[in-house]
């Protein structure tokens, strides 16, 4: 059977075409299959670095447990007006407080606002001493501010005698 010049190139071009789809096939798989199995791979590893992130986030650390201890001992009003002045005292009403100086004030200030009395301990500079301190003082924060303003004003007077002194 004798070929033309037409049929040979056809065959030629048939021949690289199958070749080439053999080298794509052998090269490329591989390199195709192994990048579909990293992808997989890294999926997996951030779904469960997620999981453990959660779980980290769910179990409270030490120091977590012991602040909600140390609130828990607050009564409901006690906590209100540790959480009020945490948010709106000035600095010299936080200064009040053992422990907190002027400059941890203003870290405090510049941390509001505060949901909780626990969320303090996120403040840079608070840590278990100075929340104690905190807590203690949020115990003495007890009657109204209409109570404490008579209290003020009656500390530095005397009482009053109702009897006179007869003069001789």
């Amino acid at each position: 059977m004798k070929m033309n010049s037409t049929t040979k190139m056809n065959a030629c071009v048939k021949m690289t075409v199958a070749l080439l789809t053999v080298f794509a096939l052998v090269a490329g798989v591989p390199q195709i299959t192994t990048a579909k199995k990293k992808a997989k791979s890294e999926v997996a590893a951030k779904a469960s670095s997620k999981k453990s992130e959660k779980e980290e986030e769910s179990k409270p650390t030490k120091a977590e447990v012991a602040a909600k201890e140390l609130v828990a001992e607050l009564t409901s009003t006690q906590k209100k007006k540790l959480l009020a002045l945490l948010n709106e005292g000035d600095v010299e009403a936080l200064v009040a407080i053992t422990g907190v100086g002027e400059v941890r004030a203003k870290t405090i200030i510049k941390a509001r606002p505060f949901k909780s009395v626990e969320e303090l301990r996120g403040v840079n500079g608070v840590g278990d001493s100075i929340f104690g301190d905190v807590v203690a003082y949020g115990k003495t924060l007890t009657g109204s501010a209409s109570s404490k303003s008579a209290k003020k004003k009656t500390a530095g007077k005397k009482p009053s005698s109702s009897k006179k002194k007869k003069t001789t």
